[in-house]
């Protein structure tokens, strides 16, 4: 728009087409005369009725700005009139414009423009939106895994590295069994013990003599020196079956840090009746199996805790959501271990899968086993996946950080593949120690308990010995 304001002067129509005309070859000599052309330029000076129809004429002129002395209805209409008696005919009721027209040709190329306008806008906006969240998005690492054992598990789990014994355990809930290896060894001296009965998990117990077994009826303490060695102790019966009768048994768990281990139920028929009547559980240092919250699930797993052990996550897996809980391990009388729960990651649709096993590092990273994908994951803080591992093995199940300088990441499997795989973290990362079980009733057990198989405990302890 071209305005002569402040002047008290009205252009002459000559005098604006003038104006026009060097703004015109300036816009041409500027943009190339195909731009140039394409642009209206309108005039706004003092635009009466008795001056718009000579200033529409002007080659250059492509209508006119209206200022408020003359909005009144009978000026404004007047002005219009007569713009229109240059495009057109017109009358109060009906308009009929020259396509053809100047008048009408300016207002068809405001249209288009502010049409292309939109666009260009639009994606522009888009770009941008873009381009910032490939900015912020995190770059991802990607890592191969590599089979170091062949041990063939059925359903390999619950790894636990020892950062006493420099060794990692772990077991086969089907195949009912406790392995056991040294990394610094051959994978050929991994060594195995049968199990009575199918088992969820097992945790290191402090004092690095004993590890605690969740089997199928209930947790057990299996010494692995002193005057118990080899002896399995009943330390709490797992009631959901033995007691209640529900068709459950133990699976996941993790010690938090403050020497509790909490381990949740696996509903035999989740996959028929879809039901949730699993609990959570902490076994307390005295031995009593105490539930932890009200909330039932069908398949309990990804049960980790953050660095500072205030936080505890968890998974139903057939939901594919992980939670995150506020996590208190004496919580006051009246009160929840387990508190504010919030939706922490959710895979997308394109990520097959389902959330398995899972442990923290020491920067508070979540890393999850991704069941079915052939992948772990590394969830951020921001949870956002920042590292993916990928493997040969179809199914892995859990894992754990381990190695001389926790910074090996374990990866248990099941069939058909059913390995035990590793991978390098990548630099700046490291795992905590593992949390062992206090146990404060260790110096009364008695003497008695149930051997396992006498030739599988003997060559499982010295293996553990070696």
């Amino acid at each position: 728009p071209v305005w002569a304001i402040g002047t008290g002067l009205s252009a002459t129509p000559k005098e604006a087409q003038s104006a026009h005309e060097s703004i015109r070859q300036w816009l041409n000599k500027r943009f190339g005369e195909q731009a140039g052309e394409s642009i209206p330029i309108q005039y706004g000076g003092s635009v009466t009725p008795d001056n718009i129809e000579s200033l529409v004429k002007m080659p250059d002129i492509d209508g006119a700005l209206v200022g408020g002395a003359s909005l009144s209805a009978d000026k404004f209409q007047s002005i219009f009139s007569a713009a229109a008696n240059e495009a057109g005919s017109y009358s109060p009721n009906s308009f009929q414009a020259d396509p053809s027209s100047k008048l009408w040709d300016a207002v068809e190329k405001v249209r288009s423009l502010s049409s292309q306008a939109k666009k260009v806008e639009a994606a522009l906006s888009a770009a941008t939106a873009s381009l910032q969240k490939a900015q912020a998005a995190p770059k991802v690492a990607h890592i191969q895994a590599t089979e170091v054992v062949n041990c063939a598990n059925d359903l390999g789990e619950s790894p636990v590295w020892s950062e006493k014994e420099q060794k990692l355990y772990w077991v086969d809930i089907l195949g009912k069994k406790l392995w056991s290896w040294d990394p610094l060894t051959p994978s050929s001296t991994a060594a195995h013990i049968p199990l009575p009965s199918m088992i969820g998990c097992c945790a290191l117990v402090e004092g690095g003599d004993a590890l605690i077994l969740a089997l199928q009826d209930g947790m057990y303490r299996l010494d692995t020196n002193g005057d118990n060695k080899g002896k399995l102790h009943l330390v709490a019966p797992w009631t959901e079956s033995t007691v209640f009768g529900l068709d459950t048994r133990p699976n996941d768990g993790r010690c938090d840090r403050d020497g509790g281990l909490i381990v949740g139920s696996y509903n035999f028929q989740h996959k028929v009746d879809a039901e949730e009547k699993g609990s959570l559980y902490r076994l307390q240092p005295n031995g009593n199996l105490e539930v932890i919250t009200e909330e039932k699930h069908r398949v309990s797993n990804a049960i980790s805790f953050s660095p500072d052990g205030k936080s505890m996550y968890f998974c139903d897996t057939p939901t594919r959501r992980i939670f995150k809980y506020d996590y208190n391990p004496s919580p006051p009388a009246g009160t929840s271990y387990l508190s504010n729960k919030r939706l922490y990651f959710e895979p997308p649709s394109s990520m097959g899968g389902l959330p398995d096993g899972a442990n923290t590092d020491a920067q508070g990273g979540l890393w999850v086993a991704m069941s079915g994908s052939g992948k772990v994951i590394r969830i951020n803080e921001d949870q956002e996946i920042d590292v993916v591992v990928s493997m040969s093995a179809s199914i892995p199940t859990s894992v754990t950080i381990g190695g001389p300088d926790l910074d090996t990441l374990f990866i248990t499997t099941r069939s058909p593949a059913g390995g035990l795989f590793t991978a390098k973290l990548p630099n700046g990362i490291k795992g905590i120690a593992e949390t062992s079980y206090y146990d404060e009733r260790a110096s009364n057990l008695k003497s008695q308990g149930a051997f396992l198989e006498a030739d599988g405990m003997e060559k499982f302890l010295a293996a553990a010995e070696m």
